[in-house]
Order: C-alpha cells, then structure tokens, then sequence
C-alpha cells in the first residue's frame, strides 16, 4: 500500500505496478494465478464510527397517574469521520487502487418524542 493518509491515496490507494491480472491457462479461457501471494493481503481503509443516543423521560400526571413523555435525540456518525470503502481491486480495469465511494453515510441526527399514558 502506498503511504500517507487515506484521503491523499484515494486515487492510487495501493501500488498497481505490484499486481498483475493472472495468465489465461488452459482452453476453458479461466485465468489461473500462479503466484504466492494469500488472500487478504492488503486491507482497506480503516473504519471509526462513534453512535450517540441520548433520552430524557419526563413524569406526568396527565391525563393519568404514570404517564411520561421522552425526548430522544439519536446520533448516528456523531464526528462526521469519512469513512471510505475498500479500492476496486479488479487489476484488470483502470480504476484499479481507486477508492470511489464512502461505507456508510455521513453525520445522522435523529429526534423523537415518545407519550406514553
């Protein structure tokens, strides 16, 4: 992988010049590597997520004793990190190292009121 943060290698995330589409082996046209590499050799972008719910019940005695309401306010990617998905690893295409899109979505906020009688 090549070095620095993940936003400077969005466009070249890993060194294409280190991998190759495998040799064509055989007459059924299926490409057969012949390497020692493992699978899984190279990760992608870290992932850091940090969700935050927060609620209040509040007492009332209207219209019956035992009867509440709760504010609740729900965070969903609380710091707004990007968070990128993995770079296309087909070797074959010109987009290959290139991370093109996000994992998940960016800061949600939610909010809801609950009345329970």
């Amino acid at each position: 992988m090549t070095s620095g943060s993940v936003e400077s290698k969005l466009n070249n995330y890993f060194d294409r010049d280190c991998f190759t589409t495998p040799a064509i082996i055989g007459t059924d046209g299926i490409g057969t590597a012949l390497g020692k590499s493992a699978t899984g050799i190279a990760n992608g972008p870290a992932q850091a997520n940090f969700d935050l719910p927060v609620a209040k019940t509040i007492p009332l005695r209207w219209p019956r004793e035992g009867s509440s309401v709760q504010v609740r306010v729900e965070s969903f990617n609380l710091f707004n990190y990007p968070q990128f998905a993995d770079p296309d690893n087909n070797f074959s295409s010109a987009t290959s190292g290139v991370v093109s899109g996000a994992s998940i979505n960016p800061r949600i906020l939610q909010l809801a009121l609950k009345f329970s009688f």
